[in-house]
């Protein structure tokens, strides 16, 4: 019996998957088991154990290097939960390189913080059967798994706690202080959208105690280096995969600033972003290395690696581009002074200097204020519609010039003196937006709307030049003559002197010959997705042709 077919036909719900971990030795001693995870156990020895054939093709699969009971385990979780636990395994052409470099330090003990089923763990099992191990994750769907596998896999020294590592105690991680530790894994891809001030605030004490001021926005994936900051000790080493955004983004600073001062980084392997590494989640892939107390030189970087020569740029030692600390101290991001390294000694005019730059407006419905004109008509409200630009097609299909033209919709842009109730047909619309819809949310109470008095005005934005905020390109320029409003799909270029039609077509035309110089500002997404935030463009070179405006603007 195959593997593929053992899951199709063997697993029903989460509990079989636990009936054949218990069959498999998930209850064999390893740790402590919470009362969760005893809840589970009790529920699985409900159903029929494992039928024979099943058992060995399981037991065979998993000291193949496969890992059949954690794949049951994600495709009976639809697509939705695993975003909101960051239920996305990592493959074994990244878990083999990594545990190797780790065990390549030779650590007395390797940790897997967030082991979902254990395929690092397992990895470590399979390689170094002597070194002790310890599996931790919040799961315990997962923790039991992990269990059965390293039962399978007969390791000799292992631990597997129902824990969330972010409460982990440092004294329960180290036997003793001698203990040299190799942390290893895939933190668990969670945005921070999904947790609770509450939650938020104490994630920022973590970063504290880790010695760097952390942001509400840190994703929990991150909030993973900060933790691993305050348990490890001298002398540790590590290796963790994570997607790359936060290399480049705002709310990555705090790790870049762990990883040259006190997680001790070394190297920084970024997976070429058009290869889709995690299943169920298109994502970038960059794979750290720390040692503890490492000395605060130079770092190496490789971008775009393929993933059949990931193993040796991670046990490399001299792989990679070199680049000075210092140089990465100042970098806004750090694809940027790997890239274009030139361009961060950079002291000339910018962007900046001559736009002010923001983001389009953020309606928090798009559906309820973006119709289409005959919809608008439709409805009564079509005096209130402002021709806007919804979509990046529109600006790049442009040709540096937007024009007013059928098919474009418009946006409701009321203003805010307005009395709703002298207009009937107005306020019959906003009380549908107060009613809540299908699911159960109601626009009005969307996070945007809340930030709004009253919740139905918007101030549609209307620049005189725009910008595409995210693409698979560099950044498109165009001039705004007809005044279009823009979603926050865009980016607006507000002058900060004045300029005449003539000197704006001057500095799209500029702007649009350089766009390809400006690609590594940009923070990078799977399939090679491009986003420009405005701080980011408003740092961009302005081109020297351009420089003569500002300096008029001085006569």
């Amino acid at each position: 019996m195959s593997t593929a077919i053992s899951i199709q036909t063997a697993f029903g719900d989460v509990v079989d998957v636990i009936r054949a971990a218990v069959d498999l030795g998930a209850r064999k001693r390893s740790g402590r088991r919470s009362t969760a995870e005893n809840r589970l156990i009790k529920r699985a020895e409900r159903r029929p154990p494992l039928d024979e054939a099943t058992r060995v093709a399981l037991t065979a699969a998993i000291k193949a290097g496969e890992d059949p009971l954690g794949e049951a385990l994600q495709s009976l979780h639809d697509r939705e939960k695993r975003r909101k636990t960051g239920m996305f395994y990592t493959p074994a052409l990244i878990v083999q390189p990594m545990v190797g470099w780790v065990l390549r330090g030779q650590p007395d003990l390797v940790v897997d913080p967030g082991c979902g089923s254990g395929r690092f763990a397992a990895e470590v099992a399979r390689r170094s059967p002597q070194t002790s191990l310890l599996a931790i994750d919040k799961d315990p769907a997962a923790t039991l798994i992990t269990r059965a596998v390293l039962a399978v896999l007969g390791a000799r020294s292992y631990k597997v706690r129902h824990a969330d590592f972010l409460k982990v105690k440092a004294r329960s991680i180290r036997p003793n202080a001698r203990t040299r530790v190799g942390w290893v894994g895939n933190p668990p891809f969670v945005r921070h959208h999904a947790f609770a001030r509450s939650v938020k605030q104490h994630r920022l004490k973590i970063a504290v105690a880790a010695g760097h001021e952390s942001l509400m926005t840190a994703g929990l994936h991150l909030m993973f280096f900060a933790k691993t900051k305050t348990l490890a000790r001298k002398g540790d080493v590590g290796c963790y995969v994570t997607s790359a955004e936060w290399m480049d983004n705002r709310s990555g600073r705090f790790v870049r600033e762990l990883f040259l001062n006190g997680l001790g980084g070394t190297h920084i392997a970024v997976i070429d972003p058009e290869t889709f590494i995690f299943a169920g989640v298109k994502t970038t892939a960059a794979i750290t290395r720390f040692v503890l107390g490492e000395h605060a030189g130079p770092k190496r970087f490789t971008l775009g690696v393929a993933t059949d020569a990931l193993a040796a740029h991670l046990l490399d030692d001299d792989a990679g581009h070199v680049v000075g600390t210092g140089r990465l101290l100042h970098a806004r991001g750090w694809t940027h002074a790997v890239t274009n390294p030139d361009a961060m000694e950079y002291h000339g005019p910018t962007i900046g200097d001559l736009f002010r730059v923001s983001r389009g407006t953020a309606t928090g419905s798009n559906a309820f204020f973006a119709l289409t004109p005959e919809r608008a008509e439709e409805l009564g409200v079509q005096k209130y519609g402002v021709p806007t630009v919804t979509r990046a097609e529109e600006i790049i299909a442009s040709a540096g010039e937007l024009r007013r033209r059928s098919g474009l919709k418009v946006v409701l842009d009321i203003p805010k003196a307005l009395e709703r109730r002298g207009d009937p047909a107005l306020d019959a619309y906003l009380k549908t937006g107060e009613k809540p819809g299908p699911d159960g949310t109601t626009v009005s109470a969307g996070s945007n709307a809340q930030k709004r008095t009253p919740w139905w005005v918007l101030n549609v934005s209307k620049p005189a030049i725009v910008a595409t905020y995210m693409a698979r390109r560099p950044p498109a320029f165009a001039t705004n003559p007809d005044r279009l409003g823009i979603l926050n799909i865009a980016l607006g270029l507000v002058p900060k002197i004045p300029l005449t039609d003539a000197q704006l077509r001057e500095v799209v035309d500029a702007l649009n010959a350089a766009a390809p110089t400006f690609e590594s500002h940009a923070v990078t997404y799977f399939g090679n997705l491009k986003k420009f935030e405005p701080k980011a463009v408003a740092a961009l070179p302005l081109p020297r042709s351009l420089h003569g405006l500002l300096q008029q603007n001085h006569r």
